[in-house]
């Protein structure tokens, strides 16, 4: 999510799996042993909702300052026959810097991005995504990301991006509405979480019983308040 939430900070963990390692050991979708869990309200991103049938639903697994997922793109998602259109890489690329700034307990907003496309990416090829803090100062927060080829791990993009937090108080309106709810380390105490969305119990006459039913699949009008100036 362009506007994202997440929790945990700490000594900084080591670096994540090879992308061919992990793959072998959990598939896409899988947690690690010793991965704790971060929760949240299922939602409509386009990039990592899991509510949106429409979308990436990327498995987004964060650590402090980073972030990483493994996927592999439909061919709904393609530009030319067989290649991945750039403007779903470039979502790829904010995702992960998006969850790699959420990962210090804040909610930020992209303010600018630029993409170096180094390589085509086949549509259906295993893809690890990876995003990382390289600056924090103040409000404002520089990132880094790559999309690698899983196999290889030759890098097809890599993108450098600046998010600004936003106020307490949009921060706060935000927790609320997407459930917040903090993370739960693995059993082995390791600061290393799988993003977990789940869809609460609500009653049938509910504000969100409503929203959903009168939302168009995938509208981002019932997922995204009105943010105001950054600045």
């Amino acid at each position: 999510m362009p506007v994202a939430a997440a929790a945990g900070t700490g000594a900084a963990a080591g670096s994540p799996p090879t992308p061919g390692t992990l793959l072998a050991e959990r598939g896409d979708r899988g947690a690690p042993d010793g991965e704790g869990t971060f929760d949240m309200a299922a939602h409509r991103c386009f990039a990592c909702g899991d509510h949106n049938a429409q979308g990436i639903r990327m498995a987004i697994h964060v650590e402090p300052d980073r972030s990483w997922c493994d996927l592999a793109l439909e061919p709904a998602f393609q530009g030319w026959e067989g290649i991945a259109h750039g403007g779903i890489l470039a979502t790829l690329l904010d995702e992960a810097m998006a969850w790699a700034v959420a990962s210090r307990e804040t909610f930020a907003v992209t303010a600018r991005m630029t993409i170096d496309y180094r390589r085509p990416v086949q549509v259906g090829a295993m893809l690890r995504v990876e995003g990382r803090v390289t600056q924090a100062k103040r409000r404002l927060i520089r990132a880094e990301a790559d999309v690698l080829d899983a196999r290889s791990g030759a890098t097809c993009a890599h993108a450098e991006g600046v998010y600004v937090t936003l106020p307490d108080d949009q921060q706060r309106e935000l927790r609320a509405r997407y459930r917040f709810s903090g993370a739960a380390d693995g059993p082995s105490g390791e600061r290393r979480w799988r993003v977990r969305q789940t869809l609460p119990p609500v009653d049938a006459g509910s504000a969100l019983v409503s929203d959903v039913a009168s939302s168009p699949p995938g509208g981002p009008e019932s997922d995204t308040p009105d943010l105001g100036p950054t600045s």
